[in-house]
């Protein structure tokens, strides 16, 4: 298998919303979880990962196990 190494991986990805918040947290965080774990296979060391994802507690937590292997996570809000 050759090895890709990409330098940023841009996810848009969002799952279809319910409008109910919690379940909707739930599905954007096992989104969240699948796309760190894929970049960890294809991001060259020091690449960057940008993603969407819905802020909760819980996403907190998955930002604090990324932290062993990304250097650094920015949290952006856009202005509604």
């Amino acid at each position: 298998t050759k090895d890709i190494n990409f330098d940023l991986i841009v996810s848009d990805a969002c799952p279809e919303m319910s409008g109910i918040r919690q379940r909707d947290i739930i599905l954007s965080n096992n989104l969240v979880c699948k796309i760190i774990d894929i970049s960890f296979k294809l991001l060259k060391p020091g690449g960057n990962l940008v993603l969407k994802a819905f802020d909760s507690e819980e996403l907190n937590n998955i930002y604090q196990n990324t932290l062993k292997t990304f250097q650094k996570i920015s949290k952006f809000k856009p202005m509604s």
